[in-house]
């Protein structure tokens, strides 16, 4: 509710925690998803220099939030149709990404980007996609 109505999902406490800080360390899951897909940022450090990654008690945890992390950061640049911004993210391990709550792809997310600003899809990011086997 918070975030629908504009709260900030980087906004930080006292101690320069933020909510996934709080999400991570009690390892809420689903909280995490919905703050990173919210934009919220992982690497962002605490008063003790720790990212809401380090503070993950569990190895899969951490792993799973660098995932999500990487993956939106490829929506939002396949979203902004945006081919330098593309290539940084493209990685073979987030190539396939579908977000958590609508399913968008970085395939789809540059298709409609591209169709609604009548932009052509740069020839190396497909042949980059291609390359990795994205569906």
């Amino acid at each position: 509710m918070l975030i629908k109505h504009g709260a900030n999902v980087n906004a930080m406490d006292l101690w320069q925690f933020t909510p996934l800080h709080e999400a991570a360390s009690k390892s809420r899951v689903e909280v995490c998803s919905l703050l990173l897909s919210q934009g919220a940022d992982p690497t962002l450090l605490n008063c003790h220099s720790k990212s809401a990654i380090d503070v993950a008690p569990t190895r899969e945890l951490q792993e799973r939030l660098a995932y999500e992390f990487k993956g939106h950061c490829l929506l939002e640049a396949a979203r902004q149709a945006d081919p330098a911004k593309v290539k940084k993210y493209l990685v073979p391990d987030v190539v396939n990404f579908k977000h958590p709550y609508t399913g968008d792809t970085p395939l789809v997310s540059t298709d409609i980007a591209c169709w609604s600003c009548n932009l052509k899809v740069d020839n190396v990011t497909e042949e980059v996609i291609s390359l990795f086997g994205a569906e």
